[in-house]
């Protein structure tokens, strides 16, 4: 069973994000991020290559972003995408939106 690892607090102030493999949860307020990306990358399946997405989160706590791919987290990947971009509307951090439709 898939367990959520994003969350954003009521106030919009602050973002959750626990790594279930590692057992850590990481929180960090709207000050703390620099940008956040909506990309598209390829992956191989079943020797044929399947468009996908990601969601990078680029910190100022982190030299490598945190990132939310579609394939592991398809089950709340859209509601990921429509939080992080109403947190980065209403504080004001710049997002970035490579994904084709």
């Amino acid at each position: 069973m898939e367990k959520r690892c994003l969350s954003c607090s009521r106030d919009w102030t602050t973002l959750t994000i626990t790594n279930f493999d590692e057992n850590k949860t990481l929180y960090l307020n709207y000050n703390d991020i620099d940008r956040i990306e909506f990309d598209e990358f390829f992956i191989r399946k079943h020797f044929k290559k399947i468009r996908s997405e990601k969601i990078r989160i680029y910190t100022n706590k982190s030299i490598t972003p945190i990132e939310f791919t579609k394939h592991k987290h398809e089950k709340y990947f859209e509601e990921y995408k429509q939080e992080l971009t109403k947190f980065a509307h209403d504080n004001k951090i710049s997002i970035i939106d490579r994904i084709i439709s």
